[in-house]
């Protein structure tokens, strides 16, 4: 049913019940207000059908008298038809001394027969032409002037109705009025729904189409919004200007234009409003505005403007870099020195002893700054050389005085405590990694003994299974403490950069690969599973294959022995920015408290029980060998999550 409510058919079905549902709902609206002015709520049919018929006898006779009283009364031709032909009206018109000078009725009444329901006397004044013509009572008459003329007009309705005339108009409209005094309501609010409803299902079709949810624009989507609005607008100030003029409508035509014109003003509403909803669910309806286009436009043009001034601004500011500090200081002191001098000539109209007076502060001003700005230059090329790691450069303090002179010892001073700083630290980096290197040399020669004689004990047969047992477990720590020694060279060499590294291009896609496969069974007999994923395009980096391989190894074995049993470990593979992005997700089984940061230092376990083999080192050497090649290592824990992203730029 949704899709049938979208086809071309069902729109213009809607649309004509609601232009037809409005036209109703109008019409019952102005019925309403013509029973209420007509007082079809309080009073019968009958007296309103005899009230509305009396004005229009009135008004009948006025214009039977009027033309009359005009006429020479022996020459006189009735110009308005009020023949028995045409009208159910029947009168007979007499002057003040009782013959008639007009009647359309061939009946002889007298003048007091009860058959004339309307009886009016007419004063009539006249000097050379017609002046005024009233409608008064018999009890007015004396007060009339001398020279007026009296007439009287006896007429009746022949209820028969023989001719269609106003007559039977008004009382067919009367009657069909109170009929449907209440009706009215209930019409228009029957059809007030419909045009709702109508309206509600043209606005959630409007820019739809069969079979699709694509929002589709129509031709009128394709006008500017603000010009269909314009167009709206126009039609209905000339709608509202005709109704206020209705009253001097006075032919069928002007009625049926003003009927044609309100209907074309409705359906360009209408359309109006479905070119609205369609706008709105493609979010165009302000950007397809030739106003929005206008603005947009001066938008760019200012923003243009606004980028030029800014390039100029930065290149003014760069030249004015450029000027070394002594010329800079110069300019503006004699810029500041010009301008004084001007106010000086305004204020003391060029007396000699203000501008002696001037020019001595001048040169002592001028003295001054530029021998500030000297001695500044000499301490900002100490600061720019500590800045750029050159601890050997002295700031000359000769001549300098007060702060300058303090300002410039003091870096002095930082050089050379920062030289004596980073030559401690780098002897006790040395020293450090000579220490470790040598015992762990000195180490690992008993320490191959152990392991081999450890070896040869468990292999040989004995009595006791303990012995088999403890044998074991001496082989097994040997080789713990091994590794640890192997980790413990490898991240120190890795820190002093003395570790080698051959960069070549490699396929990321297809380290992830090799990745997946190594460590597969090893996930499967943790109980975890192992989910990769990455794009089809070639993604290529430059790496040392044995170092990355270290990083993964590192990596996977952490996720394989601290991954929560029976969840997910994910490594994906993405490219963005320029980097290669190797992604490592899974759940810890023990709570993470703990930063990154001191995750990544050396000896920190996230299992603080330590209840599972490991030293510690294994995300610092990943840290480490990742940086060596280049790359970025960055660790993310948001809850029981643990994520490692390695970056790598892209070849």
């Amino acid at each position: 049913m949704k899709h049938w409510y979208r086809t071309f058919p069902a729109k213009i079905c809607c649309f004509i019940l609601c232009i037809v549902s409005l036209c109703i709902v109008a019409a019952s609206v102005l019925g309403a207000i013509f029973c209420i002015d007509l007082e079809f709520y309080t009073n019968s049919e009958a007296s309103l059908t005899e009230q509305n018929l009396r004005s229009l006898v009135y008004s009948d006779g006025y214009n039977i008298m009027h033309h009359n009283a005009e006429q020479n009364i022996d020459n006189y031709t009735h110009i308005y038809d009020y023949s028995a032909e045409s009208t159910n009206l029947r009168f007979q018109l007499y002057t003040s001394d009782g013959s008639i000078i007009d009647s359309n009725t061939t009946e002889h009444l007298s003048i007091d027969s009860e058959k004339w329901e309307y009886s009016i006397i007419y004063c009539v004044t006249a000097d050379e032409v017609l002046n005024e013509v009233y409608i008064t009572s018999a009890n007015e008459l004396a007060s009339q002037p001398d020279n007026a003329s009296i007439y009287a007009l006896k007429a009746y309705i022949n209820e028969d109705f023989p001719v269609e005339d106003e007559y039977v108009f008004i009382a067919n409209i009367i009657h069909i009025g109170f009929a449907l005094r209440y009706w009215v309501y209930i019409i228009g609010a029957i059809f007030f729904a419909l045009a709702i409803a109508s309206f509600s299902v043209l606005m959630c079709v409007s820019g739809r189409r069969p079979c699709t949810e694509e929002i589709y624009a129509g031709p009128l989507n394709r006008v500017p919004f603000d010009l269909l609005l314009a167009a709206n607008i126009f039609l209905f100030a000339v709608a509202l200007i005709l109704l206020v003029d209705a009253y001097n409508i006075d032919s069928a035509m002007q009625v049926i234009f003003l009927i044609v014109w309100a209907l074309l003003a409705a359906n360009a509403l209408l359309g109006l409003c479905m070119s609205a909803a369609a706008r709105i669910k493609q979010k165009i309806l302000i950007k397809n505005t030739v106003i929005f286009k206008v603005l947009a436009f001066i938008f760019r043009i200012l923003k243009g403007i606004a980028k030029g001034i800014k390039r100029i601004s930065k290149s003014l500011a760069a030249l004015c870099r450029s000027i070394p500090l002594i010329w800079r200081t110069l300019l503006g002191v004699s810029a500041l020195t010009l301008f004084d001098f001007i106010i000086l000539i305004m204020v003391s109209n060029g007396e000699d002893v203000a501008v002696l007076f001037w020019i001595a502060k001048s040169i002592l001003v001028i003295f001054t700054v530029l021998y500030a700005a000297w001695f500044m230059r000499r301490l900002q090329k100490g600061g720019d050389a500590l800045a750029k790691g050159d601890l050997s450069y002295q700031v000359d303090t000769d001549m300098m005085y007060l702060d300058f002179r303090s300002h410039g010892e003091n870096l002095n001073s930082i050089a050379q405590g920062m030289n004596i700083a980073v030559e401690e630290r780098m002897q006790s980096e040395r020293m450090k990694t000579e220490l470790i290197t040598n015992v762990s040399h000195d180490i690992k020669t008993p320490l191959t003994s152990i392991i081999n004689y450890a070896g040869l004990i468990a292999k040989e047969e004995a009595d006791s299974e303990k012995h088999k047992e403890y044998a074991e477990v001496l082989v097994r720590k040997s080789e713990h403490l091994k590794r640890l020694l192997d980790d413990l060279v490898e991240i120190s060499k890795a820190n002093t950069g003395n570790l080698e590294v051959d960069l070549v291009p490699c396929e990321a896609g297809v380290l992830l690969v090799q990745a997946a496969g190594e460590f597969k069974e090893r996930c499967q007999a943790a109980d975890l599973e192992l989910i990769t994923n990455q794009p089809q395009k070639s993604i290529k980096i430059m790496t040392d294959s044995r170092r990355i391989w270290r990083v993964f190894e590192n990596l996977m074995s952490n996720a394989c022995k601290y991954s929560l049993t029976g969840s997910r470990v994910y490594l994906s593979l993405e490219e963005k920015n320029g980097e290669a992005l190797f992604i490592f997700r899974n759940t810890s089984k023990a709570a993470l408290n703990i930063s990154p940061d001191e995750l990544m230092e050396r000896f920190v376990r996230g299992d603080t029980a330590r209840s599972t083999e490991g030293n510690g080192l294994g995300l610092s050497i990943a840290k480490s060998l990742t940086e060596l090649q280049k790359g970025k290592m960055e660790i993310t824990i948001d809850g029981d999550l643990f994520k490692v992203t390695l970056k790598f730029p892209t070849v």
